[in-house]
């Protein structure tokens, strides 16, 4: 990190974030998988994440 510029920072955090969500709240393995290949019915890995959390969340209210 020493000699990274904030847009790398910044770049390796939006990268990460999603994974880090995933494992806090694991989702089933079938869906992680995919989910970490980039690979969600043709969506965004990182939508279908926010889509899977928000689910989640409204389960648990």
């Amino acid at each position: 990190m020493g000699e990274a510029d904030e847009t790398d920072l910044l770049g390796l955090l939006r990268r990460w974030r999603p994974r880090a969500r995933l494992y806090a709240a694991p989702l089933a393995e079938e869906t992680r998988a995919a989910v970490e290949a980039g690979r969600v019915s043709g969506r965004a890995a990182s939508a279908a994440v926010r889509e899977a959390v928000a689910l989640r969340e409204a389960g648990e209210s």
